[in-house]
């Protein structure tokens, strides 16, 4: 299953795109999730540009985003095997609600946050 699971960034800030950025240049299926409807707009087109040290870290990634209110509802979208919550400490119990019914059964949402969540999304 490595390479062909459905991946869910909600929250596409810091972590979340820089996150979601390259698993997507690795030709991962991942979906981005955000609230910022410019941010979504050119995460999309001209896409996202992510910066590191080294030549190869620079890069421009055209990312398949969504507004989180546009998200369509779970029975309409097929599950996503791995979602990774990548929002502020004070809103993890609600981004790990709204995205519990997008999870696939026997899939895992994994906490990329600063601070200790796992027990709030668990």
């Amino acid at each position: 299953m490595a390479g062909k699971e459905r991946i869910a960034v909600y929250g596409a800030g810091a972590v979340g795109a820089y996150v979601g950025g390259y698993m997507t240049r690795d030709g991962r299926d991942v979906t981005l999730i955000d609230p910022w409807e410019q941010h979504v707009k050119l995460m999309r087109d001209p896409g996202l540009q992510l910066s590191g040290l080294t030549e190869p870290e620079n890069f421009t990634v055209k990312c398949n985003a969504v507004l989180d209110r546009d998200l369509p509802p779970p029975g309409d979208i097929g599950p996503f095997d791995v979602i990774f919550i990548c929002v502020k400490s004070f809103d993890t119990e609600a981004a790990a609600k709204r995205m519990q019914p997008y999870l696939a059964e026997g899939g895992f949402m994994v906490s990329l946050q600063n601070g200790i969540n796992e027990g709030t999304i668990a």
